[in-house]
Formats: C-alpha cells, sequence, structure tokens
C-alpha cells in the first residue's frame, strides 16, 4: 500500500468517525446509572445505583412498577441525565410511586425513558387484542407503535404531564447545536386510543378529529428562559381524521430541523381534539429516535471519545509519515 493510499484511507476513516457521531440512537451506554432516591416517609435522600438497588429491592420482595426499572415503591426518584448513544442530548426522568397501605400502587411518571420494547402496533389485531393496547400503561405505554427503533432496538419514549409541568417536555443540549432531522412515531398505547378508544378516550371517527406533536427550538436567554423562533418550529401529525378515513401514523416519520440551528434544546408540545372536562383524554405519549445533529456533536464533556482519539491520532501519524516520506524525496 502506498504512502498517499494510506494517508487517504486514515482520513476517510477519520472523517466516517466524527460523521457518525452526530447521531443519537437512544442506544444506553451506562448500564446502571446513578439516581437519587427520596424515601416518601421519612423524607431521606440517597444517592445508589439503579441496577444494584434494584436488584436489592427485588431480594427483599419489594413491589416493582412496570417492566423497566424506573420505580420501586414506597420510595421516589428522580433520573436525570439518562445516558444516550450521543450525550450532547440529555434526557430526563421523573418518577413517583406512592403506597396507600391497602395494596394498591398509584403510579405516575413523566419527561423521558429510554425503551426496547418491542410491542409494536398491529391494525390487523382482532378487537379485543385493540382494546387491551388501548388500556395497555405499563406495557404498551413505553412500546413505539413500529415495534423497535429506526435503525437498532431502542428510542426514546416521552410522557408529557401537562398537569406537573409547563405543558410540554424538554431534550436539552449540553451544547447549543445546529440539527437536521429526528424521527418520530405514536406509541402502541396512544395508537390504540385513538383508533378504537376505551373508557376514558374516544375513537378518532369524526371529521378533525386529530392529535398533533409540535417540536420547537428554543435558545436561552441570560435568564435561562426558553426563546423561540417562529422559523424553528414544526407540527407532526400523529393522527388525523379526514375524508371519512383515520391516518395513523405507525411508523417512523422523518421529520426536517435543518431551519434549527444554535439551539439550547427542544421542547415538545401535544394537542389532541380528544378533550374531556379533566384535560386531554388522548394518553400524551410519543417516541422519537435517531435525532441527527447538522454536525458532529460534542460529548457532554466537550471531549472526543477515546475510539476517536486513536482514529484522530493514526490520522496525525499517518500525515507525519507522508510528510517525512516527502520531504526525504526533496
Amino acid at each position: 500500500m502506498s504512502y498517499r493510499t494510506f494517508f487517504l484511507l486514515v482520513f476517510l476513516v477519520n472523517t466516517a468517525a466524527f460523521a457518525q457521531s452526530n447521531v443519537v440512537t437512544f442506544e444506553p451506554t451506562d448500564t446502571d446509572p446513578e439516581v437519587t432516591i427520596y424515601n416518601l416517609d421519612t423524607d431521606d435522600v440517597q444517592v445508589v445505583n439503579l441496577k444494584s438497588y434494584l436488584t436489592t429491592a427485588a431480594q427483599a420482595g419489594t413491589n416493582m412498577v412496570y417492566y423497566d426499572p424506573r420505580t420501586v415503591y414506597p420510595n421516589a426518584f428522580t433520573m436525570t441525565g439518562m445516558v444516550t448513544g450521543n450525550q450532547n442530548a440529555i434526557l430526563t426522568t421523573d418518577t413517583y410511586v406512592y403506597d396507600y397501605g391497602n395494596g394498591y400502587v398509584y403510579n405516575g411518571w413523566y419527561g423521558w425513558t429510554v425503551s426496547k420494547q418491542n410491542m409494536g402496533w398491529n391494525p390487523n389485531w382482532s378487537a379485543d387484542e385493540k382494546s387491551a393496547a388501548a388500556y395497555g400503561y405499563g406495557t404498551y405505554e413505553l412500546a413505539a407503535a413500529p415495534g423497535l427503533g429506526k435503525d437498532s432496538d431502542a428510542y426514546a419514549v416521552c410522557y408529557v404531564d401537562i398537569y406537573n409541568t409547563a405543558g410540554y417536555s424538554t431534550l436539552d443540549f449540553a451544547t447549543p447545536s445546529d440539527l437536521e432531522k429526528i424521527f418520530v412515531t405514536n406509541t402502541t398505547l396512544a395508537a390504540a386510543n385513538i383508533a378504537v378508544g376505551n373508557t376514558f378516550s374516544t375513537a378518532f371517527n369524526h371529521e378533525g378529529d386529530h392529535f398533533t406533536l409540535t417540536i420547537k427550538g428554543f435558545t436561552l436567554d441570560g435568564e435561562y428562559n426558553h426563546v423561540y423562533s417562529p422559523d424553528m418550529s414544526v407540527e407532526v401529525p400523529l393522527a388525523v381524521f379526514a375524508d371519512g378515513e383515520l391516518t395513523l401514523l405507525d411508523s417512523w416519520k422523518e421529520v426536517d430541523l435543518s431551519a434549527f440551528t444554535g439551539v439550547d434544546g427542544l421542547d415538545f408540545y401535544l394537542e389532541t381534539s380528544d378533550v374531556g372536562d379533566y384535560g386531554p383524554n388522548t394518553p400524551y405519549y410519543f417516541a422519537i429516535d435517531n435525532l441527527t445533529f447538522a454536525s458532529a456533536a460534542p460529548t457532554r464533556s466537550g471531549v472526543p471519545e477515546p475510539s476517536t482519539w486513536a482514529l484522530l491520532v493514526l490520522g496525525m501519524a499517518g500525515m507525519a509519515v507522508y510528510g517525512r516520506k516527502f520531504s526525504l524525496k526533496e
């Protein structure tokens, strides 16, 4: 192999390495994250490793809620900065679990979680199967309608709690960023409620029924308020009933975010036509995957990954060797 060929290959490998790092695939990279545990009885606070804590709780016979390790009663914990495939995107999850002393556990959460739940929406399901999915909190709640993620098993699920938050969910960035695109879809729980309804929700079968996701890019002012620009906002129809037909998003939809430049994060709003006396009846859930930055996004610390450093050093070494070869010829 000539030195020119070696240098070209190293350059291409380095370029590919940096280019690939701009996609957030939401693959967890930390299998045992640290979380803060709040004891509701004693107000004690402790920081623990989640996996170890759940193992101990399971051995002690503590009741656990959901399939994924977010909640353990009678405690509540907040998981901040859930690790993703690209640490420039920062997920936060808030979870609360209460024991009423009669065997009944109320559980609720809002924000984000990483899921690999493969329980996609199937329009050919029987009426009973669709009904079960419409009541499927704790199971179909965390499942993306297409099944798995866009290009891998993992994806991110969000619940927008309009009662305990400002009415939207936020995806923060470690540094101001230019974006390229994102993929969005319904959860199986939301899809089932839209298709067949349940005791609380109504199926979309009237002209104008709709479920809409709005994504807004924001910058932060001096007091850390979210500042919006009309050019950095996009609406995504998750479900629409028009001309006598229901169009339900049950695949990954690519959304262009190329107009979102220099943003400190994204805010996600949901809006439904199915609203009752106590607020929205459609479950306020959606899923995202493959958030893509316009250029390679830095890690949270601003330092390239070790593998990237290795490739960079290799590339520099190749340049040095090639430069020396060229100078000797001269």
